[in-house]
This record gives C-alpha cells, sequence and structure tokens, in this order.
C-alpha cells in the first residue's frame, strides 16, 4: 500500500485540508531496486495549490514580483531557479529561486506540486547519472538520514558537531569526480556528469520551474495576511484593536507559524501595503515568523512620546545604528563580521548612514518606523554570522532601498506601482542627494 510524505513548506495547507501521512518504502539496496514515487505523491499538496490560487485574496502579479525579489536576494537573480548550493551554512544542501532546504522538507514540498510518474520521467532526463540518488534523498523521512545522503555528495561531509558557532569558513563543493562518487549505474557507457550540474538541470525543466512558483504561493498568501494585520493595527492606533486582530493573534499562538490559522480572506482588515507584504514574505523565508503576531503587537505599544523622549526615533535609530557598528564577539565562536563577509559590513554601514539622513529628512512614514523595530528584533533571531545581511535585506525592504549583497536596489517605483521590477545597481552606490524623498 502506497504511503504519503511528510507535507511541504506549504503549512498554509493545514487551515483547507486535513492531512495523513507516512513513508513509502525505500528499496534495501539502491543499486539493485528501482525507487519509485507513489501513486499518491503529493495530491493533497497540489490541491491544496489549487484551492489556495483560487482565493480571493491571492493576487498572482504580487506573488510574481515578490517570488521574484527574494530570489534576487537568494540567489542574486530574479529568476534564479536553477540555483544550487552546497552545504557551507550546514543546511546540507538548498535549491531553486527561494532556495529550499532539504533539512525542513522545504524541498520535497517543490517536487511534491509534480505528479510521481512524471516527476520519475523528469529525474531520468535530467539525472541520468544520479538520478537514484536524489529520488532516495526525496523518499526518506528522517532528516538526518537525508542530511547523511547529501552530505555524501559534497566534500568534505560536514557532520552535526561541525556547524555549531558562528563559523563560515565552510569551504564544501560538490564531489565531481565518478571514482569518489559513482553513477547509479557503473555499467553505464553514458559520459559521467558531476551530480551539481545534474541537480541544476533538473530545476530548470519547466515542469520543475512551474512547481517553484506553485509551492510558494502559500507564502505570499500568508505575507499578504499578515501585512494586512499590521496595516490595520497602525490605522486604529496603539490603544486599539479589532475582531480581525484579535483573531490574528488567537490563529498565531502556539503555532510554528501565524498562516496555519489562516482566514479565508481579509475580511476585517485593511489593504496591506506592497511594501509590507514584501518585508514579511521575505521574513518567511528568513528568519521565520515565529513570534510575528506578537512582534506586531509590541511595535504598536512604543510610545510616540515618553518622559525619556520619543521611543519610536529611539528603536529606528537602534536597528539602522547596529548597521553602522562592527558585529563582534570572542571566544570560540568566532566573529558576527567573519572576514570572509566583509562586503555585508561595508553594505551595512554605508545603509545606517543613509537610511538615518533619510529620517532626518522626513522620507519614512510612521508604520515604517514602528515596523523597523520588529523587522529588527526578528533579524536578532538569525544564525550569527548572517545578522548583517539578513538585517541588510530586511530594512532595504523596509526602507525601499539600500545595499545588499554588494548591490544597490531601489524599490521605490515597484512599490508605487510605477515598475515591475526593482532598479539594480553593481556595486553600493546610493544617493548623494538624501534630502530627495520623491520617486523619480
Amino acid at each position: 500500500m502506497p504511503c504519503r510524505l511528510p507535507r511541504s513548506s506549504t503549512w498554509i495547507a493545514a487551515s483547507l485540508l486535513p492531512f495523513g501521512f507516512c513513508l513509502a518504502a525505500l528499496a534495501a539496496d539502491q543499486s539493485k531496486a528501482s525507487l519509485k514515487f507513489p501513486s499518491d505523491w503529493g495530491v493533497e499538496q497540489r490541491a491544496t495549490a489549487a484551492l489556495m490560487e483560487r482565493r480571493s485574496d491571492y493576487d498572482k502579479a504580487e506573488h510574481q514580483r515578490l517570488f521574484a525579489l527574494s530570489s534576487r536576494f537568494e540567489t542574486s537573480e530574479a529568476q534564479g531557479y536553477g540555483k544550487v548550493t552546497s552545504d557551507f551554512d550546514c543546511a546540507g544542501l538548498t535549491m531553486g529561486a527561494q532556495q529550499r532546504i532539504i533539512a525542513d522538507e522545504s524541498l520535497q514540498g517543490v517536487f511534491q506540486m509534480i505528479e510521481g510518474k512524471r516527476l520519475d520521467a523528469l529525474i531520468s532526463e535530467a539525472m541520468p547519472t544520479h538520478g537514484h540518488k536524489f529520488r532516495r534523498v526525496l523518499l526518506t523521512e528522517a532528516v538526518e538520514e537525508r542530511l547523511r545522503l547529501v552530505r555524501g555528495w559534497q566534500q568534505p561531509a560536514l557532520k552535526s558537531g561541525d556547524c555549531g558557532g558562528a563559523r563560515t569558513q565552510r569551504s564544501v563543493s560538490f564531489i565531481t569526480d565518478a571514482t569518489a562518487l559513482p553513477a547509479d549505474d557503473p555499467t553505464s557507457k553514458r559520459p559521467y556528469r558531476p551530480i551539481e550540474d545534474e541537480l541544476r538541470a533538473l530545476l530548470i525543466t519547466p515542469d520543475v520551474i512551474a512547481a517553484q512558483k506553485r509551492e510558494s504561493i502559500g507564502d505570499a498568501l500568508c505575507a499578504r495576511w499578515i501585512a494586512a494585520v499590521w496595516a490595520t493595527r497602525v490605522k486604529l492606533g496603539s490603544a486599539e484593536t479589532s475582531p480581525a486582530i484579535e483573531a490574528a493573534n488567537t490563529a498565531g499562538r502556539g503555532k510554528l507559524t501565524p498562516c496555519a490559522g489562516l482566514p479565508k480572506s481579509l475580511d476585517g482588515l485593511e489593504q496591506p501595503n506592497p511594501r509590507d507584504t514584501a518585508v514579511f514574505y521575505d521574513m518567511r523565508l528568513q528568519p521565520g515568523l515565529v513570534g510575528v503576531m506578537e512582534l506586531q503587537a509590541a511595535a504598536m505599544a512604543l510610545p510616540r512620546v515618553s518622559p525619556g523622549g520619543d521611543r519610536v526615533e529611539h528603536t529606528f535609530y537602534y536597528a539602522t545604528q547596529a548597521q553602522r557598528l562592527d558585529w563582534n564577539v570572542t571566544g570560540s565562536d568566532g566573529r558576527f563580521d567573519p572576514a570572509s563577509m566583509r562586503s555585508h559590513s561595508l553594505d551595512g554601514r554605508a545603509n545606517g548612514k543613509f537610511w538615518q539622513s533619510r529620517y532626518q529628512a522626513q522620507c519614512y512614514d510612521e508604520g515604517q518606523l514602528r515596523l523597523a523595530s520588529l523587522v529588527f528584533a526578528k533579524v536578532s533571531g538569525a544564525k550569527s554570522p548572517f545578522l548583517r545581511t539578513v538585517a541588510n535585506r530586511k530594512l532595504t525592504l523596509l526602507f525601499g532601498e539600500g545595499c545588499v549583497n554588494g548591490n544597490t536596489m531601489d524599490l521605490r517605483a515597484m512599490y508605487a506601482g510605477k515598475a515591475d521590477a526593482p532598479r539594480v545597481k553593481s556595486g553600493c552606490q546610493l544617493p548623494s542627494n538624501v534630502k530627495v524623498c520623491r520617486v523619480d
């Protein structure tokens, strides 16, 4: 009897369809048996995605912009569908435009958007040398076993104990030598293909590109709802609430993410700001949305004027000033700003100065200033070596312009509906005329 695998990162499905899962039987000897996806592979996941596409609050054009934005951050390309990242950050294996990882089932979620027989055919065509290895990973339930398998494709193969602390000097690469990583069929006369090349070839097939987009529909709906809750809080003010806000708080309490309790519509909520939706969408990718409703309430509770001064101004200054400083720690954990990530530190210093100057020119609204405190609280939960770049990324989305990964990004025209994509320049080249706030 075929079994269903664990659900993917389309965790939003929990509010739409009941689910149950178990593990498809694995071949004891992968050299002798042929792994096949069970007949009900991803059936519920695909049905859920179809339901989400028909929701009244799903905005396909907005989703495409969000997907492209995060792809640019994750892969340095707006269409980074074929990006394959090694285990340098202890994620095991990261793939695709949204850089889904093998350790939390999100990568399986992409491939569950494809019917089993079709996926078998795609893997056979794109991965003739190592397709059996990849099937085995997709059909393996235990996280540690999946990590063990994909680390066997790379050198050095990191172990759990190698991933502690803030070390980022992990030079990990995919094995290209057939003697070290032999083909699934050692008798085959086909030319040997490295596994990284085959993974990339699979990712850029039309079916898998479509699956990458479809798997992230839940992220787009989630971000839009959270942004609508935030817009309602901002309109009502810190002392007010509404039934929709209280429902959101209840849905988020005790859940891994608030979107496990996503309502069927945005009724009772303000229309979300495209800028805020982008912030929450990217926050879902890193560092996650746990506790976001509580942080929304805390950000709104900051007094505009208090005996000690303007608390909203203070939190904004703290968040942006942190980007201008060195982030160092001592001891075996290493540095928050390791030498290998110096470019992110340089981006941060330029950003902090620029954002503070823009604030002095009154370029930011009340919602942005308050949301900065929430963003920085979430940034603090990221892995220590990546704190700087996560902050650059989220605050650039929030303030509409800044430097990320060595590039200058201006999103203001896109947020205003006057452009389909951000303006991107190579290098950190922020405007010198910081007093100009209008969209050019």
